[in-house]
C-alpha cells in the first residue's frame, strides 16, 4: 500500500484539528444551552408560583373559601 503523500497527511491533520475545534465549540455550546435552560426552568417555578401566591391571595380578597377552589376548576365569578 503506497504511503499517503505529505500534503494529504497534511491535509488530514487539518481536518482533524477543524473537526476537534467543532467538536469543543459544540461542547461548549451544549454546556451554555444546558446553563440556560436551568434558568430558565428555574425562572418558570419562581413565576408559577407567584402565579399560585397573587391566585390564593385574589381567593382571599374574594371572600372565597381556599379549601374547597382547585386551580384549574375555579368557577368564573358570578355576576350579580
Amino acid at each position: 500500500m503506497p504511503n499517503p503523500s505529505k500534503s494529504a497527511r497534511e491535509l488530514s491533520h487539518v481536518r482533524i484539528s477543524q473537526l476537534e475545534e467543532q467538536v469543543e465549540q459544540m461542547g461548549q455550546q451544549m454546556k451554555r444551552l444546558t446553563q440556560e435552560n436551568h434558568k430558565l426552568k428555574q425562572d418558570l417555578r419562581f413565576f408559577e408560583v407567584m402565579l399560585i401566591e397573587q391566585y390564593h391571595m385574589l381567593l382571599h380578597l374574594l371572600g372565597k373559601d381556599q379549601s374547597k377552589c382547585l386551580i384549574q376548576s375555579v368557577a368564573p365569578y358570578p355576576e350579580t
